[in-house]
């Protein structure tokens, strides 16, 4: 008898928290904060806008409260989260975020403030190494076709949207289409555990 198990899944987690009014005051303080300061060259490419770390600004304190609360309500016991990074990205038309991870942090949380169609999908490749040099392969292909699923997953994000990831992950934002500000909040984080 032939048995199948899926090893080493990779999580993701997702969820609008949908809250016109404070989406308005964090793009207002994003927006501000891009006139008076100058980009910091991380991710952002073509014209793309990221702040340096704004971790203490108090406008953020609802926002990590709340992804605080949503972590404490996964089956991962966590018992606090500590933020380390909290930087803001505005996309302009053709900006894009080239592939990245966040090193050794636990989680790689982003949120959007405002993404308006066609303004960049959030692109997440297959962590597994192995599978980057086969990348293409009819093996890779078969492989992926088995869970339904490719090399490459974009995510298509609305105002509101919460996603949480491993930090090991890879990502990338593809470039804007869209003549609207493309307006996001990273963070990275490690937690305390019951």
């Amino acid at each position: 008898m032939t048995k199948h198990c899926n090893l080493f899944p990779t999580p993701l987690w997702r969820v609008n928290l949908g809250d016109i009014d404070y989406n308005k005051e964090l793009e207002n303080f994003i927006l501000n904060k891009s006139k008076t300061t100058e980009t910091v060259y991380k991710t952002n490419s073509n014209g793309g806008w990221q702040s340096n770390n704004l971790l203490e600004e108090h406008v953020f304190s609802k926002l990590k409260q709340r992804i605080s609360t949503y972590l404490q309500t996964l089956n991962l016991n966590i018992l606090k989260v500590n933020y380390i990074n909290l930087w803001c990205n505005i996309n302009y038309k053709n900006s894009y975020n080239i592939i990245h991870n966040h090193g050794d942090h636990e989680f790689a949380i982003i949120y959007y403030v405002k993404c308006p169609e066609k303004s960049g999908e959030l692109v997440l490749r297959d962590p597994r190494t192995g599978f980057i040099g086969k990348w293409g392969t009819d093996y890779a292909k078969n492989i992926h076709n088995l869970y339904n699923q490719d090399m490459i997953i974009e995510l298509d994000i609305k105002d509101g949207d919460l996603i949480i990831f491993p930090g090991f992950l890879d990502h990338y934002v593809k470039p804007s289409a869209s003549n609207n500000k493309r307006i996001s909040i990273a963070l990275d984080c490690y937690c305390e555990y019951f």
